[in-house]
């Protein structure tokens, strides 16, 4: 029973809990953005390295004209556009 035990705590994550706090609530494009990340466990387990990856997403409605084959013409349809205005993988912090 022991080899499942210890099989079943690698495959099962520890509970943890991540709060991230900026700074401020806006941030304009290369403004720099400053906040803590904050990890709490309840559980006891090694880690390397903690790391935080943003993404700065805009998403918009627009119009866009699609061929209508029935109609054989253009007509205009809402969709969504998304673009990635800014991404970054920042250096991991090593813990010591």
């Amino acid at each position: 029973m022991s080899f499942l035990k210890k099989f079943v705590e690698k495959i099962t994550p520890p509970k943890v809990t991540l709060s991230l706090n900026f700074s401020g609530n806006v941030f304009f494009l290369g403004e720099e953005v400053k906040g803590d990340l904050i990890v709490s466990s309840e559980d006891d387990f090694d880690a390397d390295e903690v790391r935080c990856e943003m993404q700065c997403i805009e998403s918009a409605k627009v119009q866009k004209l699609v061929y209508n084959p029935s109609l054989k013409r253009s007509i205009p349809v809402e969709v969504w556009e998304s673009a990635t205005l800014y991404s970054t993988k920042p250096a991991p912090r090593h813990l010591p």
